[in-house]
């Protein structure tokens, strides 16, 4: 996924062994399949932060499966896909980011495409 293709969400959120949730209006519809990248700086490699994508408002949540990638400076770039084929059609985008118990981060950038 290159950058310069998504959408900038937030600046600065964190989480901390909880859910953190950000919604923001969608461009288009959204198509079976939604591209998420986080920009995080964590302690953790990766495996303790989730990602879940709603185009409903947050009605329902498809999860993403992410992979992450170690960049400069400490940071964490997560990427991945979530389908959302199941959900109702909509534009009310919404991206859920969790923390596993004893995990926190915060997030520099995250984009949904």
């Amino acid at each position: 996924i290159g950058l310069g293709e998504l959408e900038l969400l937030t600046d600065g959120a964190s989480v901390s062994g909880a859910s953190a949730d950000t919604s923001f209006p969608a461009l288009a519809v959204a198509s079976d399949s939604v591209s998420v990248a986080l920009l995080v700086e964590s302690t953790d490699s990766g495996g303790g932060l989730s990602a879940s994508v709603s185009r409903d408002g947050g009605a329902s949540w498809s999860a993403a499966t992410l992979t992450a990638s170690p960049v400069s400076g400490g940071l964490l770039l997560l990427q991945g896909d979530a389908d959302v084929s199941g959900q109702p059609a909509g534009n009310d985008m919404m991206l859920r980011v969790s923390a596993a118990s004893g995990v926190s981060a915060t997030f520099i950038s995250g984009a949904l495409a």
